[in-house]
């Protein structure tokens, strides 16, 4: 593992790639009581449409949060009830760039990380499970539209984009879960869910080289050729300069956004967050 200092906050970080693939950074926080681990896939909510060795692929809307639901899903059961056993308490989430799957612990950290690394390794579709999930979630899609602040957030960002898929809702609609089968999870399961495009984070009072040691334990299916599509094509500029909807709140909520040209990776993007939210707090700050 090579060894980055990053004097100013003095912190350590170790990093290293697993025979598999699998980038791996680990910071040891030495004295800390709680450890924590992240696992992240390179798969959000915006991958609406790719192809896989060559074959198109346009799965419906909400794929990827559903996803994200059914990886808890094992042989034995479900992984929460792993975590439990030893205390931890582990989460998950879909954005629109990302899927992550991560859990803090007192004890028993290896054993939860074979955890954590063993069921997102590890795909488990059926089609009864798949369709009591689209009940739950339907419910859960529910919940988000009858959410002011959730509506106000997409409806910004249906206001600024006319094609992107960031428009749509991170879960999808009900219509559009209603389409997804156990095929369709397996087949974006196998598109994505590789160690290469998958990164794992470790913190906590604990040997770099021990994390990375169990981290590499892990093996991997030969990575199948993902072709994402051209999704960040949109008009330079806003689709609709106002959207405006009802609902019973005790006062109004308002969003503002604006278009930009994306800047390049690296410095240039923590440059462009960083005067994007001076501008906004400016505009809208408590001063």
């Amino acid at each position: 593992m090579e060894k980055t200092k990053f004097s100013q906050i003095g912190i350590d970080m170790f990093s290293g790639v697993t025979r598999a693939g699998l980038p791996v950074f680990v910071f040891p926080r030495r004295g800390y009581r709680k450890a924590y681990a992240f696992l992240a896939v390179n798969y959000g909510a915006v991958d609406a449409a790719f192809s896989v060795d060559g074959a198109p692929q346009k799965p419906p809307a909400g794929l990827a949060h559903f996803l994200e639901h059914k990886m808890f899903d094992m042989p034995y059961g479900n992984a929460m009830q792993r975590f439990a056993a030893t205390g931890a308490s582990p989460n998950a989430f879909t954005s629109h760039a990302m899927t992550a799957y991560h859990f803090q612990c007192t004890d028993a950290f290896f054993d939860n990380l074979d955890t954590l690394l063993s069921f997102v390794l590890t795909p488990y579709f059926s089609p009864d499970s798949v369709q009591k999930e689209q009940g739950i979630i339907a419910q859960e899609i529910r919940m988000i539209e009858d959410s002011p602040q959730n509506r106000v957030y997409e409806n910004m960002l249906a206001g600024l984009y006319e094609s992107h898929p960031v428009r749509v809702s991170i879960a999808g609609t009900v219509a559009s879960i209603a389409d997804i089968t156990a095929e369709t999870l397996y087949a974006c399961y196998h598109a994505f869910y590789h160690p290469k495009n998958m990164c794992l984070c470790v913190a906590g009072d604990l040997e770099p080289e021990a994390v990375f040691a169990a981290a590499d334990r892990i093996g991997a299916a030969p990575a199948h050729e993902v072709v994402r599509a051209s999704v960040f094509e949109d008009p330079t500029r806003a689709y609709r300069a106002e959207t405006e909807a009802a609902m019973e709140v005790s006062q109004p909520l308002f969003a503002l956004g604006f278009k930009a040209d994306p800047p390049e990776r690296g410095e240039d993007t923590l440059g462009f967050d960083l005067l994007s939210e001076l501008a906004f707090e400016a505009l809208t700050g408590p001063s």
